[in-house]
This record gives C-alpha cells, structure tokens and sequence, in this order.
C-alpha cells in the first residue's frame, strides 16, 4: 500500500482535534443565532420602529438592532434587541447621529427605550 494512502487512512480514523478557536467561534455562533421564540417575542413587542414609531407593514421593513453589539459580546435576545425600521437603523444609529438610552438597564429593551442626539449644535 502506498505510503500516502496509508496516512490518509490514518487521518481518517484520527481526525485532528479542534482547537479551542474554532471550538470559540461555534460557540458564539449559537449565542448570535436568532432563535424563533426570540424572533416572535422581538416582533409581538416592537410592532412599530421603536424610534420613529412608523408601523411594520410590507412596505417598511423591521431590522433587528443590538443594543449591546455583538461584536462587542452581545447576545441575541429580547433584552438586547429591538426592532427598527432601515431608515433609523442604518440612517440614525449606525450614522452616529442618535444614540439609544434604556431607562431601566436591568430590563434592557423589554423597557422604555429614549433617544438622544449626538453632536448636535449646542
């Protein structure tokens, strides 16, 4: 049997384990997935933009926001996600021209949830 063959055979039956990285990122994989009971609790809570107040219907599309980022370890749930609408989303808070404020950080978005202008003239 040719020499190659043989330690593919090997590697076949002694698959290298995972490093802690990839065991990592499967892990925050499954804390980002958005689940459909957060998904359907988001929704029952949000019908409209939470900013602008403009309804969810087929014309104007909700977009899930992270209160805390996910890129900054936040998690996928009705704590810290929102509905808004595109314009408010991308066009207001990933601009940088306002910021959401919770009321009471302990509920997280299940609360009142305010706005404040960035910059702005003073």
């Amino acid at each position: 049997m040719p020499c190659s063959l043989i330690l593919s055979l090997h590697l076949m039956r002694f698959p290298k384990p995972e490093s802690r990285t990839v065991e990592r990122r499967r892990e925050t994989r499954r804390q980002r997935r958005l689940t459909a009971a957060v998904r359907e609790a988001v929704v029952k809570r949000d019908p409209r933009c939470r900013v602008c107040g403009i309804v969810f219907c087929g014309a104007v599309r909700a977009e899930l926001h992270h209160l805390q980022f996910r890129s900054q370890g936040g998690a996928t749930t009705t704590q810290n996600t929102l509905l808004l609408c595109r314009a408010c989303h991308h066009g207001q808070i990933h601009a940088h021209r306002i910021r959401l404020i919770l009321e009471d950080p302990a509920v997280g978005a299940d609360g009142v949830v305010t706005t404040t202008t960035i910059g702005g003239p003073e």
